[in-house]
């Protein structure tokens, strides 16, 4: 009797393995984005937007990062007028 044998560590394979992967994976990511309210996937796609120009141009994702900070509203949440960190002390 003759034995099959696969090399699954071929180039061939490994694609196909891969591709598998990827289908399955797009396809739970599909279903998930279809079930949620719009903001969700907006903001994903905005952020994945944000982290490849930040991967190509370092200059640019630090632009983003000054210009997030300085556009962003201060945490003024319970009374407290101070960074949260650093002066939140639990209530028991």
């Amino acid at each position: 009797m003759r034995q099959i044998n696969i090399k699954w560590k071929s180039p061939q394979h490994l694609t196909y393995i891969l591709i598998s992967i990827l289908l399955v994976v797009l396809i739970l990511l599909g279903l998930v984005i279809t079930k949620s309210p719009y903001e969700i996937p907006l903001a994903l796609v905005l952020g994945g937007i944000i982290f490849l120009v930040t991967l190509v141009n370092t200059d640019a994702g630090l632009a983003i990062l000054i210009f997030s900070m300085l556009l962003s509203p201060a945490l003024h949440r319970h009374g407290m007028h101070h960074t949260w960190p650093l002066s939140y002390i639990p209530h028991i």
